[in-house]
Order: C-alpha cells, then structure tokens, then sequence
C-alpha cells in the first residue's frame, strides 16, 4: 500500500509541474512586463524547499523535473536548468536550518539568494542588471502574495 501511496504521490507531482509548465509558458507570458516574466517553476521549487521537510529526495526529484521541463523549451544548454534547480534545492535546505521557523525576514533572505544562484547557474538577465533587478522584484512580488497567503492560512489553524 504504501508503494503505492509514493507511486500516485509522484504521478501527482508530475502532473502538477507539467500544468506549472503550461501555464508558464503558455498563459504567463501575457502578463511580461518589459519583457520579464514570472518563472512560476523557480517559485514553486523554492516554495517547496523554504516550506518542505528537510532532506527530502521528493524535494531532489522535483526540482530536477522542473528543470527538465525549462531545459525542454530553453535555448540554453540541456540539463542547465535540471542542475541548476537541484542546486538550488539543496542550498535552500541547507539554509533553512539557520531559521528556526518561516518568518518575513528568512523568506526574503532565501528568496534573494535563491534568484541570484538561479540566475548566475543559468546564465540568464546578467547581461543587463536593470533587468535582472526588475525580473526580481517582479518574481518577488509574486512570491510575497503567496508568502502571506500562506502564513495567513497557517497561523488560522
């Protein structure tokens, strides 16, 4: 039984990325300003590593299907974004046990530091740091909405 439990667990992770990927590439881009975008896998890869368990290979194995699913529509080397994204899992695990809990402060922190290494490993908006600091601000808006959405929904309980 539990076999299974792990196996649909899995199936639904899937799909669910791959439906992060439709709409990032196929509904997101509607609503670029200046040409930037809101890279709903980073965010999700970075949600689920600030709030997922510590250690966790699910946290491994969905961050390298996120940067699969970038690698498959992305100009840039393949398997840029699957490193990338592991990376960038295990730093922000690794970083999360310096916060003893979720807070403004440790969100921000991790937030900016994730986009910087995801941005150096991809070697994506370097090239002009107006746009990078926009691309950041943008995706940092975005993530800070969720953010408080979800620290609203967890202090009700």
């Amino acid at each position: 039984m539990i076999i299974f439990k792990s196996f649909f667990k899995y199936i639904f992770i899937v799909f669910l990325f791959f439906i992060f990927a439709l709409i990032q590439q196929g509904f997101l881009p509607h609503f670029e300003v200046l040409g930037v975008g809101i890279n709903l896998l980073f965010i999700s890869v970075f949600f689920l590593n600030f709030w997922g368990k510590q250690e966790n290979k699910t946290n491994i194995f969905v961050s390298a299907l996120a940067g699969l699913l970038l690698d498959v529509v992305s100009p840039l080397p393949f398997g840029l974004f699957i490193l990338a994204f592991i990376v960038l899992s295990i730093l922000i695990q690794r970083a999360s046990t310096f916060f003893h809990e979720p807070s403004l402060f440790s969100f921000l922190t991790l937030f900016f530091l994730s986009f910087l290494l995801f941005k150096l490993l991809s070697i994506a908006s370097f090239l002009n740091p107006l746009i990078f600091i926009f691309e950041f601000l943008y995706n940092l808006a975005f993530s800070l909405i969720i953010f408080l959405l979800f620290s609203l929904c967890l202090s009700k309980r």
